[in-house]
């Protein structure tokens, strides 16, 4: 496919006017598309498992504007967050 968009001034002479808008389309629905996909995933929520936050620790500290909470897991797995 070509990049209308990257595309020479002697390409596009060598277009005719259909494929030229058949580009220009398809460069505007794959444009509108990653468009779409960026929006989905701003929207997801974001995850990070136990696993990678804690690493070997059993306690990791959380800095929230000046305070500082201590997310910690329990000897039953559970987790508490104090601050």
């Amino acid at each position: 496919m070509i990049n209308p968009l990257k595309t020479s001034t002697q390409q596009v002479k060598q277009l005719d006017a259909k494929q030229l808008d058949t580009e220009l389309v398809n460069s505007s629905l794959a444009q509108s598309e990653l468009d779409r996909t960026k929006r989905v995933v701003l929207n997801q929520k974001r995850q990070l498992s136990t696993q990678l936050l804690f690493a070997d620790s059993k306690e990791v500290a959380i800095v929230h504007g000046e305070d500082e909470y201590l997310l910690r897991i329990t000897k039953q797995g559970k987790l508490i967050l104090t601050k």
